[in-house]
């Protein structure tokens, strides 16, 4: 047995921690393409954060390579690829984040991993720690990268290190390099991308806006509008708790009329980002106007899309609506969790909201065919998108393609069928495919799919239901049968109650009753032939009882007696039956 006395985590305590990605910007590389990452290794119970520790993209790959072929077969996600870490653009920043994520968040819904496997985990963590004292800090109230937005010939984004710690952001190229900006916080407004699907297509991720006051610039008529956007909610809400804390307008002697804003929780803009030339031609932002938030499409704008700043229309609601966004007055309290915003309240003739509405809807483009999808929609939809006949039976497209396909290429002799991965790009393509053409030959594609491409399509799929393969209903009272039962009968007898149960139309509808006969069959002829595939009724379990969704009570015996619940034939007699001593969670 291999030594844990030096690990910062013992295997018999993993299940006490999580590992958070806390950044996916590299870190003081030697090389260009020599991506990193950093992990945040928290207390499950409590949240706080133990250690860091940063790997690059090599030893990620190489840890997924050592781990990958002992629990594959539990769906574990592939790794991101590479050309990923290379873009600054938040939509790529975000979608590295949440891969990487989903893949070490799926290891602590694992139902069983291998002591070895768990020491190797371990070990893995205990290395690369990263030290406070390596990383650039200035002690700063607030430092960290920011991915910037520049407007030139094209927008493009920049990754930047900011620092906060008087009334000015600053910009610098790197940690420790030179200062190349400075953008003034005091009299701004600072706004937050509220939760718009418009400024998540656009390309906005977890983004703020900083509005210069002009009077601070001494210019007249112009309020620069800086974006930037974090890697979090939770981080780039950090960064305005901060900045909040400095858009006090300092009293110019010079200047009568230049008038300190002193309403600390009334500074924050909840903003429907915009691009910049939305924002343009707008009226001058005083230091002390303030826009009302807003989280519908409804909300007060004007014709380009801005929010109105009538002040006197606002002071009525301000304070209930406002002070929702951040309890910047209230230290004790601060959460990841922010509190909710009221939504605000609109007469049907107020001037421009039907506009705006117009506008908005016009921007989704909520077409009819972009709404057709067979992944991810219920099994009665995609059987009318389109069908075939399967084995005397008419099942979705989709279902019958892959287990046509997989039939015809003896995949149920296929070591690690449904266990091993296929190409993840292949399957996204294929997906897309479906989702548009709703059907498409897998003979006869470009994308010459392969065995295990097609069974994780397959999953894909079944994953997505967004219902029970038998119908929610029906899942519900089959599990009350087997539940209320299970310790206090025989199986084979379980097994009755749920063909009978089955057999009665009026329980479960055709659809869904051909579509569990042809999925439970093909299982069924898996498992008969594990001796050449290594794919046992337990293998099987582990897999499918996460992919549809259903408890192993249940998968088992649909897949132990499917002859008899099916068939004609009669149920396995009990002394034959294998005992799987599994317990996995569903969701």
């Amino acid at each position: 047995e291999e030594d844990d006395t030096s690990l910062f985590i013992k295997p018999k305590d993993f299940s006490t921690i999580r590992i958070k990605v806390a950044s996916t910007i590299t870190i003081n590389a030697k090389k260009m393409d020599d991506y990193n990452c950093t992990f945040s290794i928290k207390d499950r119970e409590s949240s706080k954060e133990m250690w860091r520790i940063r790997k690059t993209y090599a030893q990620i790959l190489s840890f997924d390579a050592e781990i990958r072929p002992f629990i594959e077969f539990f769906g574990l996600p592939p790794i991101p690829e590479k050309p990923l870490f290379s873009s600054a653009t938040p939509a790529k920043v975000d979608s590295r984040g949440q891969a990487l994520q989903m893949y070490f968040d799926s290891i602590f819904l694992m139902p069983h991993i291998p002591q070895m496997v768990l020491l190797k985990i371990c070990r893995y963590i205990s290395v690369d720690f990263v030290n406070p004292l390596d990383d650039y800090r200035s002690g700063a109230r607030k430092e960290g990268f920011l991915i910037r937005r520049y407007k030139g010939l094209g927008t493009s984004w920049k990754i930047r290190w900011c620092q906060v710690d008087g009334p000015a952001l600053e910009i610098y190229d790197q940690p420790g390099g030179s200062l190349i900006e400075q953008i003034q916080l005091s009299g701004s407004q600072i706004g937050r991308q509220s939760s718009d699907v418009v400024a998540e297509d656009r390309g906005y991720r977890h983004a703020l806006l900083v509005i210069e006051s002009s009077k601070s610039l001494k210019l007249s008529g112009l309020s620069p509008k800086h974006f930037f956007c974090a890697e979090s909610d939770f981080e780039r809400d950090e960064w305005i708790k901060i900045m909040i804390e400095f858009t006090e307008v300092c009293v110019y002697t010079s200047d009568e009329n230049f008038t300190t804003w002193d309403q600390t929780d009334e500074r924050t803009l909840l903003l429907h980002i915009e691009p910049e030339e939305m924002l343009r031609n707008k009226a001058t932002i005083q230091p002390h106007s303030l826009a009302e938030p807003f989280n519908d499409v409804g909300a007060p704008t004007d014709d380009n899309g801005c929010m109105p700043l009538d002040e006197g229309s606002l002071k009525q609601n301000r304070k209930t609506k406002i002070r929702h966004l951040f309890p910047f007055r209230s230290k004790q309290n601060l959460t990841e969790d922010l509190l909710p915003i009221l939504p605000v309240t609109l007469s049907d003739n107020q001037p421009g909201v039907q506009k705006n509405m117009q506008n908005y809807l016009e921007r989704l483009d909520l077409s009819e065919e972009l709404s057709k999808a067979v992944f991810g929609r219920d099994l009665d939809y995609a059987f009318t998108l389109s069908t075939h006949e399967f084995r005397g039976v008419m099942v979705p497209s989709i279902c019958f393609r892959c287990l046509d396909f997989l039939t015809r290429t003896g995949a149920i002799y296929e070591e690690g069928i449904f266990r091993m991965s296929g190409s993840a790009a292949a399957i996204r393509s294929l997906k897309e495919i479906f989702n548009t053409r709703f059907d498409v030959d897998l003979f006869d594609t470009p994308l010459k799919p392969d065995i295990h491409t097609v069974s994780g399509l397959l999953k894909t799929y079944l994953r997505e239901l967004p219902g029970s393969l038998f119908g929610d209903a029906t899942y519900c009272d089959l599990q009350n049968i087997v539940t209320t039962r299970i310790n206090q009968i025989p199986q084979s007898e379980i097994s009755l109650m749920i063909r009978n149960f089955l057999r009665d139309s009026s329980n479960i509808d055709e659809i869904h009753y051909n579509f569990c006969l042809v999925i439970f069959g093909f299982l069924r002829s898996v498992i008969a032939n594990s001796s050449r595939n290594k794919m046992s009724l337990k293998n099987v379990c582990i897999v499918f009882v996460p992919t549809l969704n259903i408890s192993v009570d249940i998968l088992s015996i649909c897949l132990v007696d499917y002859d008899f619940i099916f068939g004609d034939l009669a149920p396995v007699p009990d002394t034959e039956r294998e005992i799987l001593d599994l317990q996995i969670p569903t969701f």
